[in-house]
């Protein structure tokens, strides 16, 4: 992948016009050499001393730069293409397994819910969250499970989520593991609402849980690839019902140039689109373990 950079900083027009001036100075140098000597040779040995200043003052650094540009920019390069090379190779295991699907599913269990993301995190190459950096965190992850689908652009795979019923249900509670080992189930307050009520759940969890596993590679790290697994368990039996595998690859390699958040940019495998970015795995989920629709 070669080709001229782009200027992702605000500054392309200001450095453009400083060359100017240079070339501007510079000329002006050699005229004033060349107009205030008298005598033919004291022009000649002017304009010569003018022109090695000239040289050393302006055309050295700038070809030094130049240089030193194009060095980056090759060893940028070799290095964006080598993860990308990575990156596809990581792309042929992404993707769904898929065992077997519940229909009439009235809640689930979560084994972990992605915290909340600080802004540094999109800049943070070691991330855990980076394969699907787009999905809610914290209690917005938990609502994703819990709110109604609105499909209505039919030219989208999904639609979007949210409070208001639709005939798309959501879950009717889902059970989320505390600190202390205690679960407690989670509901919508009531219809219309995205407010949470919490409560301790009395006896057995629900049967189903959803686990992610986060991919730290340091080798994919450094190149700026994520990966994520999502599993669904039936625990009455201990079976994996199906997963789904996500990796993504931040192409700029981190650049914050302009104020970019390098994680906001990233190229995931399969691909993200549309309200799916917001809940992939609510999206995964709920083709397996399918909602009981009706009161």
């Amino acid at each position: 992948m070669t080709g001229t950079p782009l200027d992702l900083t605000p500054f392309g027009g200001v450095l453009a016009a400083i060359g100017w001036l240079y070339g501007l100075v510079a000329l002006s140098v050699l005229a004033v050499a060349w107009w205030l000597p008298r005598l033919l040779w004291q022009k000649i040995a002017a304009v010569s001393i003018a022109v090695a200043a000239v040289y050393l003052v302006f055309v050295r650094p700038v070809q030094t730069r130049v240089h030193v540009q194009q060095h980056e920019q090759q060893t940028s390069n070799v290095k964006l293409d080598e993860a990308m090379a990575l990156f596809k190779k990581r792309c042929e295991t992404a993707g769904e397994k898929i065992i077997r699907t519940v229909d009439n599913v009235e809640g689930l269990v979560l084994a972990g819910v992605r915290p909340v993301a600080k802004s540094s995190d999109l800049s943070d190459p070691n991330w855990p969250d980076a394969a699907i950096p787009r999905e809610e965190h914290g209690d917005a992850y938990i609502r994703t499970f819990l709110y109604w689908e609105h499909h209505e652009d039919l030219r989208m795979p999904r639609g979007y989520l949210n409070e208001q019923p639709s005939s798309l249900h959501g879950y009717r509670f889902v059970d989320v593991k505390d600190g202390d080992g205690s679960f407690y189930r989670y509901r919508l307050s009531k219809s219309g609402d995205s407010a949470l009520s919490r409560d301790l759940v009395q006896g057995k969890p629900a049967r189903y849980a959803i686990a992610f596993v986060n991919m730290n590679d340091p080798n994919d790290r450094a190149k700026w690839i994520a990966g994520t697994k999502v599993s669904i368990t039936d625990t009455a039996t201990g079976e994996v019902m199906a997963e789904s595998t996500w990796y993504s690859i931040e192409p700029g390699q981190g650049n914050t140039a302009g104020f970019r958040s390098p994680w906001l940019f990233a190229r995931s495998c399969p691909e993200l689109a549309g309200w799916a970015e917001r809940s992939p795995t609510r999206m995964f989920v709920d083709r397996i373990l399918k909602p009981k629709r009706g009161e």
